[in-house]
């Protein structure tokens, strides 16, 4: 099989899109921190009734972007 030589803009172009997919993953686990972080003081402020926790915690839970 033929090896294929690259040119220096093609490994740029992959490169670039490589960190920019590690990015985005990087980017879902920190907005999950923060909705988690939010809903987390929303519980520990304990202004809440508990089937408003409950919901607050769900909600958190349900809009993961990490699966």
């Amino acid at each position: 099989m033929e090896e294929k030589e690259l040119t220096a803009a093609q490994y740029w172009e992959a490169q670039a899109s490589m960190w920019h997919e590690n990015y985005k993953d990087a980017l879902k686990y920190e907005l999950d921190h923060a909705t988690f972080k939010e809903a987390l003081e929303r519980l520990a402020s304990g202004k809440w009734p508990a089937d408003r926790a409950r919901l607050i915690a769900e909600k958190a839970l349900n809009n993961r972007k990490v699966q």
